[in-house]
C-alpha cells in the first residue's frame, strides 16, 4: 500500500492519526490501546470523534485529561514569551526544549507543561508494555525532533530536555501515530507542497519568523508554499513524522488504484478552506505489460 498525504490546512501529530483513523477506521481499538500502554496516566483518555467543518467531514483525534480535552489547533499563530528560544507549533504541539507562558486570543484549556530530559522519555517508552515496533516508530520519532533541537541549540541529543513536546498530549499523539504506522505496514509514502506559514512568534530573544529553527530543520528537503495565512501550518511533531516516514515529494509515475481516503482535522477553521490533513490510500496497479502477455498466450 501506499499513502500520500495532502496537507491542505498542514499537518500536526494529531491531524496524521485522524486522518489515517477516517482512512482506516479499524485501527481504532489498537491506537487507543496503545496510548494507554504508553504509561501517560489513568487521568489521560484519548478520543476519536467525528468532525465535519461545513464542508468536508472526516476524524478529530483529542487527547484530554480529567475530562478536559486539550484542544490541538494548527489555524492560527499568538504571541508566546519564553524564557529562551524556540519555534512554536499551534497546539500545545510546541517546540521541544522552551518553557513558556501563552497568551491566546481565543478560548483554551491551559494544562500544565512537563520538563522531559529526551534520555528519559526514550527509557520510558522503551520499558513500557508496548509491542516493540511501536517503541521503534515512536522513539524514532522523538528522535528527529531530539535531533533537530539539539542541532538548534548547539547540544547532544541525549542532552535535549523537552518541554511542551515531552508533555502527556504530544506522547499520546506520537505513540498514536507510531501504532498506525506499525500497523498499517504501508510500503511507501508521498506528501505534495506543505503550507509554510507566515509571521512571527515572540520570545525572550526576540521575534522568530515561522517556521522556527527547529521545525524548518526537520522540514528540510521538503517542498513548501505560501497560502497567504497567518500562523504556523506545521507543527514540530508534524515535521518529525514527515522525516521519520521519508516520503517521496509526489506520487510518482507508477499506475496506482485508489482504495480510499481519509480526513484529519485541526481544532479551529481557517478563512475560506478546510483545516484538514488529506490522506489517499493506493494499491499499485498491476503490470500492464505483465498483462499483455498473459491475453496473449
Amino acid at each position: 500500500m501506499h499513502i500520500h498525504l495532502d496537507a491542505i490546512g498542514g499537518i500536526a501529530g494529531d491531524m496524521f492519526v485522524a486522518a489515517l483513523l477516517h482512512a482506516f477506521p479499524q485501527q481504532t481499538d489498537g491506537v487507543l490501546r496503545a496510548v494507554r500502554l504508553a504509561g501517560l496516566g489513568d487521568d489521560i483518555v484519548t478520543r476519536v470523534i467525528d468532525h465535519s467543518d461545513g464542508v468536508l467531514v472526516g476524524k478529530r483525534f483529542e487527547v484530554g485529561k480529567n475530562g478536559t480535552p486539550v484542544h490541538h489547533d494548527l489555524s492560527h499563530a499568538h504571541d508566546h514569551h519564553h524564557d529562551h528560544g524556540g519555534e512554536h507549533g499551534s497546539r500545545h504541539d510546541h517546540p521541544q526544549g522552551h518553557r513558556h507562558d501563552h497568551h491566546h486570543s481565543h478560548d483554551h484549556h491551559h494544562h500544565e507543561h512537563n520538563h522531559t530530559h529526551w534520555a528519559h522519555l526514550r527509557t520510558q517508552l522503551q520499558n513500557s508494555p508496548l509491542a516493540d515496533g511501536i517503541k521503534r516508530h515512536a522513539i524514532g520519532i522523538f528522535g528527529e525532533l531530539a535531533w533537530a533541537e539539539a542541532q538548534v541549540h548547539g547540544k547532544a541529543p541525549d542532552d535535549v530536555t523537552f518541554h511542551e513536546v515531552g508533555n502527556w498530549d504530544s506522547i499520546a499523539d506520537i505513540v498514536a501515530a507510531a501504532s498506525l504506522i506499525g500497523a498499517l505496514a504501508i510500503e511507501s509514502w508521498s506528501v505534495g507542497s506543505l503550507p509554510m506559514g507566515q509571521g512571527r512568534v515572540t520570545t525572550a530573544h526576540g521575534e522568530l519568523p515561522v517556521p522556527a529553527p527547529a521545525t524548518a530543520l526537520l522540514l528540510d528537503g521538503f517542498a513548501l508554499h505560501h497560502h497567504g495565512r497567518t500562523g504556523v501550518r506545521v507543527t514540530p511533531t508534524g515535521a518529525a513524522i514527515l522525516r521519520y516516514i521519508a516520503p517521496s515529494q509526489g506520487i510518482g509515475t507508477p499506475p496506482r488504484i485508489l482504495r480510499g481516503c481519509g480526513h484529519g482535522f485541526g481544532a479551529r477553521k481557517l478563512q475560506g478552506m478546510s483545516n484538514v490533513l488529506r490522506v489517499l490510500a493506493f494499491d499499485q496497479a498491476a503490470d500492464a505489460t505483465a498483462t499483455a502477455d498473459t491475453i496473449g498466450i
